[in-house]
C-alpha cells in the first residue's frame, strides 16, 4: 500500500510541475520560453526510458 501512495504523490507532482512549466511559457507577464526546455528533454527521457524498457 505504500507504494501506491508513493507513486500516486509523484504523479501528482509531476502533473503540477508541468503545469507550472506551461504556465511559466505561457503567460504573458513572463515572456520567457527558455522552460519549453524542461518539457522538451522531458519528453525525450519519456521516450528513451520506453524505448529502453521494451
Amino acid at each position: 500500500m505504500a507504494g501506491l501512495k508513493a507513486l500516486i504523490s509523484l504523479s501528482f507532482g509531476g502533473a503540477i510541475e508541468l503545469t507550472f512549466v506551461m504556465l511559466g511559457c505561457a503567460l504573458p507577464i513572463y515572456n520567457q520560453h527558455w522552460p519549453l526546455f524542461v518539457l522538451f528533454f522531458f519528453t525525450i527521457k519519456i521516450s528513451f526510458k520506453s524505448v529502453r524498457m521494451t
